[in-house]
C-alpha cells in the first residue's frame, strides 16, 4: 500500500462522521417532523453534503502524490474536522422528540453558520493551492465570491437577502462542480 491509500482512509473516517452527523440530523428531523421549514437551513445542509463529496474526490486528486509531510496530512486532517464542526453547526441535534423549528434554528445559528463556512471555504482555498489543476484565478474568484456571500448572509437578516445568497452560491457551486470536482480515473 502506498501513503496515499493508509492517508485516505484517515480522511475518510472523518468524512463518514460528517455524512453520519447530517444524516443523523436528518433522520432525527423526519422522526420528529419539523413545525417550520427554512429553505437556507435546508440548503446549508445540502451543500454540507456536498462538501463532503468534494472533499473526497479533491483528495483523489492526491492519489499520485509521493511525498507526504506530516504537516501537509494535519493540514488535510483539520480541514476534513472543520468540515464536522460546519456540520454540527448546520445541523439540528437530536434534543427532544418535539418538531425541529429550522426557521428558528436558522435565525439563532446563522452567524455561527456563516462564520463556519467562511473559515472552511478559506481553509478551502490553501488546500485548492496544493491540488493539481485547483491553482486558477477562476477559482480564487469563484471562492472570493462565496466568501463576500458568508460575510453578506452573515451581516443581514433577511429572509430575501438569505435566498439571495444561497440562489447566487448555488449557481457557483454548481459551476464549481462541474468545472472543477475531479473524476475519479
Amino acid at each position: 500500500m502506498k501513503a496515499f491509500d493508509y492517508i485516505s482512509v484517515l480522511l475518510s473516517f472523518v468524512i463518514s462522521l460528517v455524512f453520519a452527523q447530517v444524516l443523523t440530523g436528518i433522520s432525527h428531523m423526519i422522526q420528529s417532523g419539523v413545525r417550520r421549514i427554512s429553505i437556507p437551513s435546508l440548503y446549508w445542509i445540502g451543500f454540507v453534503l456536498f462538501s463532503c463529496v468534494d472533499y473526497w474526490f479533491s483528495i483523489w486528486g492526491l492519489h499520485d502524490q509521493t511525498g507526504w509531510s506530516f504537516i501537509y496530512v494535519c493540514w488535510l486532517l483539520l480541514f476534513a474536522s472543520l468540515l464536522f464542526l460546519v456540520a454540527r453547526a448546520t445541523v439540528p441535534e437530536a434534543s427532544s422528540d418535539e418538531p425541529i423549528d429550522l426557521t428558528a434554528l436558522y435565525e439563532r445559528d446563522r452567524r455561527k453558520i456563516m462564520v463556519l463556512f467562511l473559515i472552511f471555504t478559506l481553509g478551502g482555498v490553501g488546500l485548492n493551492m496544493t491540488l493539481p489543476g485547483f491553482a486558477t484565478s477562476e477559482l480564487l474568484a469563484i471562492v472570493v465570491t462565496m466568501m463576500a456571500m458568508f460575510g453578506i448572509a452573515w451581516r443581514w437578516s433577511s429572509h430575501k437577502v438569505q435566498l439571495a445568497v444561497i440562489v447566487l452560491h448555488a449557481a457557483l457551486t454548481t459551476y464549481y462542480a462541474i468545472r472543477y470536482v475531479p473524476l475519479l480515473s
